[in-house]
């Protein structure tokens, strides 16, 4: 049998450590619910489904912005479950887009000292069919550091 300062000991332990782990866990908790604060009112971004709810997630496939409610019923499918759904936080960062054509991704950057200090007009980032084809064809490019880093196009 345990001698009595033995047991206090022992139970001073127990409540030590039982202490500890309800601080780590409170901490924890109050952590995540300041970055969760932080984050969503950082990224009040309606979602695409319903204007009305504010997204928390985004589909990578779908490129669209997503509240719970909605995420579940849009992607409910077999095939639509298979896409990759990430919290707004983690959202990839979009890539420029070529201001002369919107639809493609401004991978280039012209070099040339009349582009660099164009003030109207497009600018000196450019998509592949201004490089090739449009104003900057022949002019000395360079990559556009955002999209080579995304995805290694150059």
């Amino acid at each position: 049998m345990l001698g009595t300062q033995s047991a206090a000991k022992w139970f001073y332990y127990l409540e030590m450590k039982i202490y500890h782990n309800l601080c780590s866990v409170v901490q924890n908790v109050h952590r995540k619910v300041v970055h969760d604060a932080v984050v969503s009112s950082q990224l009040s971004v309606p979602c695409d489904e319903n204007e009305q709810h504010t997204a928390v997630l985004y589909c990578t496939v779908c490129t669209s912005h997503l509240c719970e409610e909605c995420s579940e019923l849009t992607h409910a499918t077999r095939t639509l479950a298979r896409h990759r759904r990430v919290p707004l936080s983690d959202k990839p960062r979009e890539k420029p887009k070529c201001p002369s054509h919107p639809s493609h991704v401004a991978e280039f950057t012209c070099l040339e000292d009349d582009c660099q200090t164009l003030q109207s007009g497009p600018g000196p980032i450019m998509c592949f069919i201004c490089k090739d084809y449009g104003r900057h064809k022949n002019h000395k490019v360079s990559c556009n550091m955002v999209v080579m880093f995304s995805d290694q196009y150059c």
